[in-house]
C-alpha cells in the first residue's frame, strides 16, 4: 500500500460511523419536540405512527434510550420537515441551526448507524422491559439475556438478514433523496462497509450484555444447585461459599447444623424421582413452606433468592415517588407517614378494591381534624 496516500481502517470508520449515532440527542432541537409542531409534521407525511411527538434520549435508562430511537426514525420525515419550515420562517439563529441539523440528518453517515441501531435496540427493548418488572427472578432474566444475545449472534452471522437490513437503508435514503456516499478513503463498498458496521455494533451490544450480567450468571449456578432437581448432584463444598455470604442471616451460624441439614435435603430428593422434584424456586418454596421448621436454613436460603432483585429499578421508583409525595407543601410529613405512603404509591396492590379505598378514606374523616403529621 502506498504510504502516501491516507487510508481509513474498517474498524476506524465503524467507530466513526457509530459515534453519530451517540450524536443524536444534539440533533433535536426544542423547537420540533413541540407537541403541536410534530403533530403537524406528521400529519403533512401522512404518518401513521401511534406516536406524534419525539422522547428525550435518556443515557441512564436502557428502555427510554431504546424507545426514543425507535420513534426518532419513524418520525424521520415528519423532523426533516419541521426543521425546513423553521429554516423558513425561524430568526437568523434558527434557520443556521436547522440548516446544521438537516446536514447532518440527510447524510448518510447519519442513516447507516440509524438503521443498525434501531434494528438492534427493536430485539432488546423487550427484554429491557421485561427486566424492570419486579416479579422477574434472576433465573428467567439470565434465560431472556441469553435468548436475546444468542438471537444477535445469529443476526450478525446471517448475511440474508444483512442483505435485508441493507435494502432497508437503500429504501430509506431513497424516500429522502440521500446520497450514499463511502467516507473518506474507505477502500470497500457501501454494501462491505454497511456489513462492517452492522457487525461490529452486533458484537459490542453482546459483549456489553456478557459483561452486565456476568455477575448475574454466577449467582444463578449459586441459586440452582439448592434447587431439588439439581441439589442431589451438589456436593456442600458447591454451597459453601454462598451460605458463609448469608451466614448472619440464616436462623443457625453454625456451619455443622447447617451441612446436615443440606444433607438431609440431598438425601430427601435423592430418594424421590426426578419427576417429582421441583426445577424451579418457586416450586421448591411452594414445598418447603409446610416443612420449613425441618429445614429452616434452606428455606430461608430459597427465600433470599427469591427476592435478590434483577436490576435497580425498584429503587428508582422509590426515588421517584418520594418526589411526588414529598413536595413543598408536604415537608413538614414525619418519617412514618412518608414511609408509608410510598408504600402504598409503589405497592397499590395492597388496597385490592375500592371498598379498602373508601374504608381508608373514612377512617381519615373520623380522625380530630388536628392531624398528626408524623
Amino acid at each position: 500500500m502506498d504510504t502516501s496516500t491516507p487510508s481509513i481502517s474498517s474498524s476506524e470508520t465503524c467507530n466513526m460511523l457509530l459515534s453519530n449515532a451517540d450524536d443524536m440527542q444534539s440533533i433535536t432541537p426544542s423547537e420540533i419536540t413541540s407537541t403541536n409542531s410534530m403533530k403537524t409534521c406528521a400529519e403533512i407525511t401522512n404518518d401513521e405512527s401511534r406516536r406524534k411527538t419525539l422522547l428525550k434520549l435518556v443515557e441512564t435508562r436502557w428502555v427510554e434510550k431504546q424507545l426514543a430511537v425507535l420513534v426518532f426514525r419513524q418520525l424521520f420525515s415528519a423532523i426533516i420537515i419541521a426543521l425546513e419550515q423553521i429554516a423558513i420562517d425561524g430568526d437568523e439563529e434558527s434557520f443556521s441551526l436547522s440548516r446544521g441539523y438537516l446536514k447532518s440528518l440527510l447524510d448518510s453517515e447519519f442513516c447507516i448507524p440509524l438503521i443498525i441501531v434501531s434494528r438492534v435496540f427493536a430485539v432488546i427493548k423487550p427484554c429491557a422491559e421485561q427486566l424492570q418488572t419486579t416479579t422477574l427472578d434472576l433465573i428467567k432474566c439470565y434465560e431472556s439475556i441469553e435468548q436475546v444475545a444468542m438471537h444477535l449472534s445469529e443476526m450478525m452471522h446471517d448475511d440474508q438478514q444483512i442483505n435485508k437490513l441493507y435494502d432497508e437503508l437503500v429504501t430509506f435514503t431513497s424516500e429522502h433523496n440521500i446520497s450514499i456516499i463511502l467516507p473518506g478513503q474507505y477502500k470497500k463498498t457501501m454494501k462491505e462497509l454497511f456489513s462492517d458496521v452492522y457487525q461490529t455494533f452486533v458484537s459490542n451490544t453482546i459483549t456489553e450484555l456478557s459483561y452486565r450480567f456476568m455477575e448475574h450468571q454466577k449467582i444463578i449456578v449459586r441459586i440452582s444447585r439448592l434447587i431439588p432437581l439439581h441439589v442431589v448432584s451438589t456436593k456442600f463444598n458447591e454451597l459453601k461459599e454462598v451460605i458463609e455470604f448469608y451466614l448472619d442471616d440464616l436462623p443457625s451460624n453454625d456451619m455443622i447444623v447447617i451441612e446436615t441439614e443440606i444433607d438431609l435435603w440431598r438425601s430427601y430428593w435423592s430418594s424421590r424421582s426426578e419427576h417429582d422434584r421441583p426445577t424451579t424456586i418457586e416450586q421448591a418454596l411452594k414445598w418447603t413452606h409446610d416443612m420449613r421448621a425441618f429445614y429452616p436454613n434452606i428455606w430461608r436460603l430459597l427465600e433470599l433468592f427469591a427476592v435478590l432483585p434483577v436490576t435497580v429499578a425498584n429503587a428508582e421508583r422509590s426515588f421517584s415517588v418520594l418526589k411526588r409525595i414529598k413536595t413543598y407543601l408536604r415537608n413538614s410529613m414525619g418519617d412514618d407517614r412518608l414511609s408509608s405512603l410510598a408504600i402504598l404509591n409503589i405497592h397499590q396492590s395492597i388496597i385490592n378494591d375500592d371498598e379498602d379505598s373508601i374504608q381508608i378514606v373514612d377512617n381519615f374523616v373520623r380522625q380530630k381534624r388536628r392531624i398528626k403529621f408524623n
